[in-house]
């Protein structure tokens, strides 16, 4: 495609599109993205794979140099992310172009559906100025754990900037709301405090290190919630298998938790058969509502859970 191609499309023949993320694992390492089109590509997986969907390349700020390696990384949506765009070739339809998130799924969903819940969501950040109690969860080796896996497919955001959703996000999915802004810094949880490089938090720079002990402190709020949908499952758990009900819980919500231990996981569990328990997390919660095609990168996601709960074993 030209730059011909792109300027020579007027109004009457530019198209917008909104849709869903199923695989971001980009072999140019450019941040594109195969997303799945409403309403211009099937829903049907088996009828359009995802390694069929057109690669879709970001649209980055004009403060961005984007080029020689120079610039914000033009990474942040993740498989399940919905994304705005449009197509630079008009009709045509085969160079998809997206510059922003939507924090939001239309539709309903189902036990087998699963909503992105993770970070501090604008629910939780209500009223909030940041990091709260972990409602009786203990932090523990499965926080650890569960911090260690989420980071792995959430990635992280260094410096803190709008990753297209219009909050401003660091490390590891944590956005920096308007209360935390005013604090003038980010609380990790350890005694740590990262000052603001500006007054809503963008330019703010962390390490993997800080990243990975933010996100278990927001992830005390979602223990608590995992402990609550597992029932009685919990105490029967060793810590790999309660990171897994937090990355749940962190991923699909605790309804989407809840949903699962009805649908066989508690009756597994409590009888102690591992195995079936992991199959079903193998299973479950791959799509993003009701209609939707099955997501890769939800089945690796859920694979990955399967095996750490299984086997113990950390993706990567």
């Amino acid at each position: 495609m030209t730059m011909d191609n792109i300027t020579s499309n007027n109004n009457a023949n530019f198209y917008w599109w909104f849709g869903v993320v199923e695989d971001r694992d980009d072999p140019l390492r450019l941040g594109r993205c195969r997303v799945r089109i409403i309403g211009y590509h099937t829903e049907d997986n088996e009828t359009l794979p995802t390694e069929d969907l057109p690669w879709a390349l970001p649209v980055m700020p004009a403060n961005s140099a984007g080029t020689s390696g120079v610039g914000w990384s033009p990474t942040g949506a993740v498989e399940g992310s919905w994304v705005v765009g449009f197509f630079a070739d008009g009709s045509d339809g085969q160079h998809p172009m997206f510059f922003g998130t939507v924090g939001a799924v239309p539709g309903g969903l189902d036990g087998d559906d699963c909503i992105p819940a993770g970070g501090n969501s604008a629910s939780d950040a209500a009223g909030d100025t940041g990091n709260t109690g972990n409602g009786g969860i203990a932090s523990g080796p499965f926080m650890e754990v569960a911090a260690k896996f989420i980071a792995y497919f959430e990635g992280i955001c260094d410096p803190a900037r709008n990753i297209g959703d219009g909050e401003i996000t660091i490390g590891a999915g944590h956005v920096i709301y308007a209360p935390e802004a005013k604090t003038g810094y980010v609380n990790i949880g350890d005694g740590t405090k990262i000052k603001l490089a500006s007054a809503n938090g963008a330019g703010t720079r962390i390490t993997r290190a800080q990243s990975l002990k933010l996100l278990e402190f927001d992830l005390q709020k979602f223990a608590a919630k995992a402990k609550a949908a597992s029932g009685p499952t919990w105490d029967k758990m060793n810590d790999n298998q309660k990171a897994v009900m937090i990355s749940y819980t962190y991923n699909c919500g605790p309804g989407g938790l809840r949903s699962l231990m009805k649908k066989g996981l508690e009756g597994a569990i409590m009888s102690g058969d591992i195995k079936a328990a992991a199959e079903i997390i193998k299973t479950r919660g791959t799509r993003t509502g009701k209609g939707m095609g099955v997501l890769t990168g939800l089945v690796r996601r859920r694979a990955a859970e399967a095996v750490l709960f299984d086997t113990g074993r950390l993706p990567g």
